[in-house]
């Protein structure tokens, strides 16, 4: 699969909380869809992986990712399904930190900017795809017009999904569903 989360970043990011060779590693390469291995994740070693592996089935970086995005980058939101998970709260501080710094390299609280129509899209690209293409994730309410193919009737389609995904008893976070949290459903 590719994404922009597979690709590695234009720039160059940095995570206060963990500036190690490990926190390093994980800004600049892909995300990978292997399973955990000590070194992969600021904050996730052999036990914490174990304990997200047990407990939702989340055995990889881009799975991790994913639910980190399927809850439109919420920090305590995050935070309360590390501590769900039995991750201590000093590790659960760091994969915060990595979590928000690698999305920050594609991702926007920002709304998707529909006001200003890519000019010189390639030839058999439609401007909602060269739009789409040019611009960061947007944290926002997804409207028609903003992801190719996706109308009224698929955007309540996704919405359902996410619902389903975040399991029974979770609440999504206001505005859903987004950019960010349909590229959570795809990681």
């Amino acid at each position: 699969r590719t994404s922009v989360f597979l690709s590695p970043p234009a720039v160059e990011a940095t995570m206060p909380a963990d500036d190690t060779e490990v926190g390093k590693s994980f800004l600049r390469n892909p995300l990978s869809d292997k399973p955990f291995t000590e070194g992969m994740v600021p904050g996730i070693g052999p036990a914490g992986a174990a304990k997200l592996l047990d407990k939702h089935q989340i055995n990889s970086p881009q799975q991790l990712m994913g639910y980190f995005l399927l809850l439109n980058r919420d920090p305590e939101g995050f935070l309360a399904f590390l501590a769900s998970k039995d991750i201590q709260a000093k590790y659960a501080k760091i994969i915060l930190e990595a979590m928000q710094a690698k999305s920050e390299q594609h991702c926007t609280d920002d709304a998707h900017d529909m006001k200003n129509p890519v000019k010189n899209a390639p030839a058999g690209t439609t401007k909602v795809a060269a739009s789409f293409h040019s611009q960061p994730l947007s944290a926002k309410k997804l409207l028609p017009g903003v992801v190719p193919g996706l109308g009224e009737v698929s955007i309540k389609r996704v919405e359902r999904k996410i619902r389903s995904k975040m399991g029974e008893g979770a609440r999504p976070p206001p505005g859903t569903p987004t950019a960010v949290q349909l590229m959570g459903l795809y990681l």
